[in-house]
């Protein structure tokens, strides 16, 4: 990650005993795991890019065939989503949610646009 901020969340993250992920990387772990098949998975989606975002996402797993069809149910599945004009605000959210601890069974990913 280039980002600062993520790679500080990542290694609080990892304290805590979680994984920062790309879609890529949590796609993987899904479905190297087929105790998630069919659970019900909260996913916490962090955007860096022209603009900041946050998303929460609830999906159940299934078999997914690709990274694509991943990517469209998380987004098809967003129950919460804040958008950040600043790179600070959004960065003491990630923050605060790692030190919170708020990331029990889920998967947090991070998408640099």
């Amino acid at each position: 990650m280039l980002n600062t901020e993520l790679e500080i969340v990542k290694q609080r993250l990892k304290r805590v005993g979680y994984t920062l992920y790309t879609y890529e990387e949590a796609l993987e772990a899904l479905i190297s795991d087929t105790d998630y098949i069919d659970e019900e998975i909260e996913i916490f989606i962090f955007e860096a890019g022209e603009t900041y975002s946050f998303q929460e996402s609830v999906i159940s797993m299934k078999n997914y065939n690709d990274l694509e069809a991943f990517h469209k149910d998380i987004k098809a599945n967003i129950v919460q989503s804040k958008h950040y004009k600043r790179q600070t605000a959004w960065s003491k959210k990630l923050y605060d949610y790692a030190k919170l601890n708020n990331f029990a069974y889920t998967f947090v990913i991070a998408d640099n646009k």
